[in-house]
């Protein structure tokens, strides 16, 4: 219908978030998706699915929306809940600069990694 765009392989996603007014990613599994930590740094709200490490990178309602995976229903509603609401997103969207940018600074996570593989 028009409403998905595939991009394929993009070798700068600052552009992508930069264009972007929230990131959704309706995984079945993940580790600690890195695509929410980039999207939170630069404010985007995220609405991700249930699985484990999407629900771990945001807090439900704070930062973006959490919906059950597989639920098309929940993940529709909470698409059409930002639509419908600018106040809701401008919200999630500072909450999720914030959150993004205390918790996933790139220099202190590789700082992070360093420090254990050199203890």
């Amino acid at each position: 219908e028009g409403l998905v765009e595939d991009l394929g392989y993009v070798k700068d996603m600052n552009i992508v978030y930069n264009q972007s007014r929230i990131l959704v990613l309706p995984s079945y599994r993940e580790a600690r998706p890195r695509v929410v930590q980039e999207a939170l740094v630069c404010g985007l709200p995220c609405i991700v699915s249930s699985a484990p490490g999407c629900h771990d990178a945001i807090e439900n309602g704070v930062q973006g929306m959490v919906v059950d995976i597989s639920d098309e229903s929940q993940l529709a509603n909470a698409m059409q809940a930002y639509l419908d609401s600018p106040d809701l997103h401008k919200k999630h969207a500072a909450n999720a600069i914030k959150f993004g940018r205390l918790n996933y600074d790139v220099h202190s996570i590789n700082n992070k990694f360093l420090e254990h593989l050199l203890t």
